[in-house]
């Protein structure tokens, strides 16, 4: 039987043969122009109304009925981030990136477009480079930090070349299949990076200003004119003069169109994106409306705007369609949020904490997490309640049913007159709030076989633990293992602890530590040991990386911030005192390392391994209980009701942990 299962009610699933339209024809490329203020399309006025959604946080299979539910709630586009570390990893044969991955079928961004352009959506494309969204270090990969301190976000080197390579794998694929508006394809705004006022400042700092310009012309060297470029900032004058490409401040300012996000008072948001815009360049686009919130840690299940009533998101909405005489235009964020699998989940910072995102991203969106109408806590279902806002405004001009419609498998044909929807498709059963999981095995991991087997034995020997970057580690969990001397006990302590970290001594759970405590201060008190022996024994030191932080939002203090987002222990590790470098009696330094991402092939090694019957939440042998056949739902990506929640299979309650802390 298999080892993980997951149960819960099945959703109906909706298909472009129930939504799409069916084509046949020809007509001549389509334009998005802007004129008056307004979006024209063939020749038509035109008002973009966008669902976001993001295909690195739904399973491929379920990426059609999300699209369709999206077209369903009466918009004409989705709007996504490309997260750039999703689609290029490291190559550890080469030492340098991998090619970019956009053919695996999580990864596969050509067929998300080619399905949401089969159901008539447009697509809103956000390819970065950064894209916070509460992922992983905001879309940027790790891998950027293996040889140290790097400058990011800006015109340096040598970060432009790792994009300059990043976009052109990315951004002529999209040219090749045809996905651009101008070859019959979907994708009419591209964003250019993401609301960089909060990180730079193009108007004071020469670099920052060439880095939008940069990627504004290698966007218009890949892409052609077959798109209009844009940027999203906050409706914050401050913000916006620090990151927009105005006439002002650029020679672009005309041709990369500023919108805002947020949009708490429409008017007020729309007065200040025409002023960072050329007279009669300025159509009304809200390229975040907030529906909802996202979730740390420790905090409450759906804090803050997750909890706004259905009623309240649906006025808000209401009074953004209705600017410029009804043709404002907007993106709802998130129409469905989804889930961060495996180690994708990010973090951010408030107050000088450290605040780990949950994996689950259901964002209070009006598709939930699992597919079904997305309610407030009075019960409000914000699907009902924005379709109706959606189905009832005027119309956006322009039909929302492309000029062609290439299937997920095939080139564009030629279009014809789209016939129309056949039907809604009914809203999917509601899910149970809890589903059933059986562990009938489980492995050691924490016994020096399991570790040998898992990482090749791992590498030796280094004098002080290393970051998981230098190690090659850029995702998931870092064992560092050493020997104590003989008589060794006392408190143990930690410098620059990122992020979590379990100890064990002969494979006895001793104790944890987080980095909760300031900017990455690990507790002065330190772990307690265990008594003193006359002999030596193993220390294994297990850290969690818990997500890489992609947002401060402190623009002078930003840059340095990014540069210290490795994981694992960044400074030194002292028993009693005592800085444990010790060199071994064979001249080799004292510590190994055994990297954990539980990648396929490291899963495919866990299910070979001997199993026993787990003994509960709380290991009695003081190893850590994992089913040793988790399921992987892609390359690299283990499932996050197993990533999440195997290192809390090993420390029982954490009701003495701090508040903030992840709780099993």
């Amino acid at each position: 039987p298999p080892l993980l299962v997951l149960r819960a009610a099945p959703l109906p699933a909706y298909t472009s043969m129930d939504l799409g339209a069916l084509f046949g024809g020809s007509s001549a490329p389509a334009r998005l122009l802007i004129e008056r203020d307004q979006f024209v399309l063939d020749g038509q006025n035109f008002t973009v109304r966008a669902g976001c959604v993001h295909y690195f946080r739904v399973h491929p299979d379920l990426w059609e009925d999300r699209l369709a539910r999206i077209a369903a709630l009466g918009l004409n586009a989705v709007q996504t981030y490309v997260p750039w570390n999703y689609h290029q990893a490291w190559n550890a044969s080469s030492l340098g990136p991998a090619r970019v991955d956009l053919d695996s079928p999580s990864r596969d961004l050509p067929r998300f477009l080619r399905l949401a352009h089969g159901l008539g959506l447009r697509v809103v494309l956000r390819p970065g480079p950064y894209v916070c969204g509460e992922f992983e270090f905001g879309g940027l990969p790790a891998w950027l930090l293996r040889d140290g301190p790097i400058e990011l976000r800006t015109d340096a080197e040598p970060y432009m070349g790792h994009v300059e390579r990043w976009w052109g794998e990315l951004l002529p694929r999209l040219r090749r299949e045809g996905l651009m508006l101008d070859d019959g394809g979907p994708v009419m705004l591209v964003q250019i990076e993401n609301e960089y006022g909060h990180f730079g400042d193009v108007s004071e700092v020469e670099a920052d200003r060439r880095y939008l310009e940069r990627l504004a012309d290698l966007a218009r060297r890949h892409l052609g004119d077959g798109a209009q470029l844009f940027t999203s900032d906050p409706d914050d004058l401050a913000k916006l003069t620090r990151g927009t490409l105005s006439p002002s401040a650029s020679r672009l300012g005309s041709e990369v169109l500023t919108t805002v996000d947020s949009c708490d008072v429409p008017e007020d948001a729309w007065a200040a994106q025409r002023s960072f815009n050329p007279p009669g360049r300025s159509p009304f686009f809200c390229s975040e409306l907030w529906v909802g919130w996202f979730a740390h840690w420790g905090e409450p299940a759906r804090p803050n705007l997750a909890a706004q009533r259905a009623r309240d998101v649906a006025e808000r909405l209401r009074r953004v369609l209705a600017v410029n005489g009804g043709t404002g235009s907007v993106s709802l964020y998130m129409a469905h949020g989804g889930t961060s699998f495996g180690w994708w989940a990010g973090a951010n910072t408030a107050d000088g904490m450290y605040l780990p995102d949950t994996p689950s991203y259901d964002y209070g969106a009006p598709i939930g997490e699992g597919g079904g109408h997305g309610l407030d806590e009075a019960g409000g279902d914000k699907y009902a309640a924005l379709q109706s806002v959606l189905l009832e405004a005027p119309s956006g001009g322009g039909s929302s049913v492309p000029s062609s419609s290439p299937s997920a498998s095939r080139p564009p044909s030629p279009p014809a007159e789209p016939q129309p929807l056949r039907e809604e498709p009914p809203p999917p059963r509601r899910l149970s709030s809890t589903v059933e999981v059986e562990l009938p095995e489980a492995v050691r991991l924490m016994e020096a076989e399991t570790l040998a087997a898992l990482s090749g034995g791992g590498r030796c020997c280094d004098e002080l633990p290393l970051p998981m970057e230098e190690v090659g580690c850029d995702y998931g969990i870092v064992v560092y293992e050493t020997e104590l001397p003989a008589g060794g006990g006392g408190p143990l302590q930690v410098s620059r602890l990122r992020d979590r970290l379990l100890a064990f001594v002969d494979g006895e759970f001793v104790g944890r530590m987080y980095r909760q405590q300031g900017w990455g201060r690990a507790d002065p008190k330190g772990l307690l040991m265990p008594p003193p022996r006359p002999y030596p024994r193993t220390l294994r030191l297990l850290v969690e990386n818990l997500g890489r932080v992609g947002f401060v939002d402190l623009p002078w203090f930003s840059r340095t911030f990014l540069l210290d987002q490795r994981k694992g222990i960044l400074g030194g590790v002292w028993l009693n005192g005592t800085l444990l470098n010790r060199t071994g009696p064979d001249g080799q330094a004292g510590w190994r390392t055994h990297c954990l991402p539980f990648d396929d092939a490291q899963l495919d090694v866990l299910r070979r391994l001997p199993a026993r019957q787990p003994s509960g939440l709380l290991d009695t042998a003081g190893s850590v209980a994992l089913g040793a056949g988790s399921v992987a739902l892609d390359a690299g990506s283990v499932a996050v009701s197993v990533a999440g929640a195997m290192l809390h299979l090993a420390q029982g309650s954490d009701r003495d942990s701090p508040p903030s802390l992840p709780s099993s």
